[in-house]
């Protein structure tokens, strides 16, 4: 209790119009009136509060004047981008996933949009497709890949020692542990009749073919291959078909305006025979005339167009060049037997040409 001497002069002091010090007489926080704070020497910085009720009067300055309450801080919402606007506090962490609105902010002041979600009107990521299986045409369970040697007298292995380009072919095969045979049936006449080795590295050699000397594409010449086609493939089913054809067309200068249109005819009726054969188309090699090739450098041209327009509509085709390994050969010459046909360094740049085209599809051990 205020004793009485210090009550009555606090009723004296009353009539002063200084604030202040009927404040500092007075010293009871009790008494103290709703704008009353204690002097500013006391006060300590406290963490800005929004107001919860109307705007208070502020503390003294010292000049006797009440300056307007200064705004409260803006107040920031967690991971905002801070658009320097203010509002009331949070009563607890935002949680964005409950409060979109409350998010990341762009410049403009808008939402900014998750790298992590997916954003509005874009459809969810859908999982990837398996890749397919890469083509198979040999043998799954374990007996030999069956590749038949189609063409003219060059398939055949004229002026060779014995089976052409075959013989390579099988000798990389081995080497490389792939196991492989070469199918033909042997045409009324015997223009094919089996030729090659018996043995190669210590293995039986294969003397298949159906290679024939002096045929063209479909007509002229020796005889066509397209006839001999059809029954070949019926009994022999093979797996891979190995086409080179057209040296007798360019070479006896027979149709060749049409051969084009002539070879897409022959390659379609093969696919059409054996839909599930790979089929691999090669470029004619150089003669030793050059007036001849320049009818050979254009056949070649139309042969990849010709390729590359079954292989975008899904048939198993593809192309081999095999002219620019005999005419890139400083020592072309001493590749030719004769005119048109290779001799035994010839054939085997041949075989390794063809074996390095299917390598890929031979079945490893």
């Amino acid at each position: 209790m205020i004793p009485l001497r210090l009550r009555t002069a606090c009723l004296l002091s009353a009539a002063l119009s200084s604030a202040a010090l009927l404040a500092l007489a007075c010293g009871d926080s009790s008494s103290s009136g709703p704008g009353a704070e204690p002097p500013q020497t006391q006060r300590e910085p406290s963490t800005p509060m929004v107001p919860s009720a109307p705007a208070q009067q502020t503390p003294s300055t010292g000049s006797g004047s009440t300056n307007p309450p200064p705004s409260p801080p803006p107040v920031m919402a967690t991971g905002s981008a801070g658009s320097g606007a203010t509002g009331e506090a949070p009563q607890g962490p935002v949680d964005l996933a409950t409060n979109p609105a409350q998010g990341p902010s762009t410049a403009n002041g808008g939402p900014a949009p998750d790298a992590g979600a997916a954003q509005p009107g874009t459809p969810p990521q859908q999982p990837q497709p398996p890749a397919p299986a890469a083509f198979a045409p040999c043998p799954s369970d374990g007996s030999a890949c069956r590749i038949m040697p189609l063409g003219d007298s060059i398939t055949f292995g004229f002026a060779s020692s014995g089976g052409g380009y075959r013989v390579e072919l099988f000798r990389q095969a081995l080497a490389a542990q792939r196991d492989i045979t070469f199918v033909g049936v042997v045409a009324p006449g015997g223009q094919n009749a089996p030729n090659g080795p018996n043995m190669v590295n210590g293995q039986p050699f294969p003397r298949n073919h159906e290679g024939f000397s002096g045929f063209t594409i479909s007509g002229g010449g020796a005889g066509s291959l397209a006839a001999q086609v059809d029954n070949a493939i019926a009994q022999t089913d093979p797996n891979i078909i190995l086409l080179l054809i057209g040296t007798n067309d360019v070479n006896g200068n027979i149709n060749l305006g049409q051969a084009p249109q002539r070879l897409a005819a022959l390659l379609d009726q093969i696919i059409n025979d054996a839909p599930n054969a790979l089929l691999v188309v090669a470029q004619i090699i150089p003669t030793m005339n050059q007036q001849t090739n320049t009818r050979v450098q254009a056949y070649n041209a139309a042969i990849p167009a010709l390729v590359q327009a079954r292989a975008a509509a899904g048939k198993h085709i593809e192309l081999l060049d095999l002219f620019t390994p005999f005419s890139s050969n400083p020592n072309f010459n001493s590749l030719m037997s004769d005119n048109l046909h290779p001799n035994d360094t010839g054939y085997a740049l041949m075989g390794q040409t063809w074996f390095n085209a299917i390598e890929d599809v031979l079945p490893q051990p």
